[in-house]
């Protein structure tokens, strides 16, 4: 059985950042800014090891943003992400974020449009990856991770519908 914990900046974070040098995509990611005023997501496996992360920050923008999602390759496809991002909207709704914004490489945006996001504005390229940024209003987030296309809850978020536009 998986578990999840909140961290809170100040907290020693010292588990998120083994994750992130641990996980590939994330190793470019060291400390920065958004992590004096952040909320963490941390997920153990069944020994209590950490094997996944991700954070919510309120940006420059003064929006709520999520980033630096990530799982150990060892744990994945293991539903971790999914209780990472539930966690994580869980907290913005808490929170009453008026909408949540995340980039989002394209080969995971299926995963994310599950949650209610959706893509906007065109085609980007962050740290050698193309992806969009995608963006959830707090009042259309999916916590059960069913999308809501036409599909509804028969949609686990791969229907294909969420990311026509995006590919």
């Amino acid at each position: 059985m998986f578990r999840g914990k909140f961290m809170y900046s100040g907290e020693d974070i010292s588990s998120v950042i083994e994750i992130r040098k641990s996980v590939r995509e994330l190793r470019s990611v060291g400390l920065d800014e958004n992590d004096q005023m952040a909320i963490y997501a941390l997920a153990f496996d069944e020994d209590d090891v950490p094997c996944g992360c991700g954070r919510l920050f309120i940006g420059k923008d003064s929006r709520f943003h999520i980033d630096t999602v990530g799982v150990l390759s060892s744990h994945r496809h293991m539903h971790i992400g999914d209780l990472i991002a539930r966690m994580l909207l869980y907290k913005a709704e808490s929170l009453n974020a008026g909408s949540v914004r995340m980039f989002v490489p394209i080969p995971s945006i299926p995963f994310f449009t599950r949650y209610g996001f959706r893509a906007i504005g065109d085609k980007i390229n962050v740290n050698g990856e193309d992806g969009y940024l995608l963006h959830v209003d707090g009042d259309k987030i999916q916590l059960e991770g069913t999308c809501s296309c036409s599909k509804g809850k028969a949609c686990s978020g791969d229907c294909g519908q969420c990311s026509e536009k995006c590919e």
